[in-house]
């Protein structure tokens, strides 16, 4: 997300340091890239259920 919002930001501020309220600028960029990185975390989230359901001998830690 930060990756994405740079650019704009350098074409707003060019060289001077960025003050302010920087939202409008950002706010875009973010909208941009937020689905789909909503999606890849749910992606990531749901491939771990099956491991989550695993019960009996194999859902327990081996005793040492």
């Amino acid at each position: 997300m930060t990756e994405n919002a740079t650019p704009d930001l350098k074409l707003h501020f060019v060289d001077k340091p960025v003050t302010g309220d920087i939202r409008a600028s950002v706010i875009e960029p973010c909208r941009t890239v937020g689905r789909p990185i909503f999606f890849s975390v749910l992606i990531m989230l749901l491939s771990f259920v099956p491991v989550f359901r695993l019960t009996g001998r194999e859902g327990k830690p081996s005793a040492l």
